[in-house]
This record gives structure tokens, sequence and C-alpha cells, in this order.
């Protein structure tokens, strides 16, 4: 992206994307097909997944056994 040159970026759907506007005065125009349906959106592996916490202290067992054995 160039300074005023308008350029726009398509992003597959499923594609997890994110932006950051490193100017001010920058103009972002987010255009979205359809809407969220968490039910659509869900999945058997989303819904048997660790929380945050939970996921860090499964890590934190398995590295500190692994420092441990060195």
């Amino acid at each position: 992206m160039r300074k005023n040159k308008s350029q726009q970026v398509n992003i597959s759907a499923g594609c997890g994307h994110g932006y950051v506007s490193l100017e001010e005065n920058s103009y972002v125009i987010y255009i979205q097909g359809g809407t969220f349906n968490e039910v659509d959106e869900m999945h058997d592996k989303d819904n048997s997944a660790l929380m945050l916490d939970e996921a860090k202290k499964k890590w934190n067992e398995r590295h500190s056994i692994l420092l441990l054995k060195k």
C-alpha cells in the first residue's frame, strides 16, 4: 500500500486476518459478506478446545517437566 494510492485487499472467507495502520489519517473500510452465526462457525474442534487458562496451565506443566529433565 502506498501513500496517495487507493488499494484494496480481498481476504477469502474463513481466512483469519487482521490489519494495522502505521500512519495517521488512514482510512480502513471493512466490508463483510453475510453475518456471523455462532452455530455455523463453531465446530467440534472448537467446542472441545481448552480455555486459555487451562491451555496455559498444561503448557507450563509440559515445559517445566522438560526443564527438569535437562
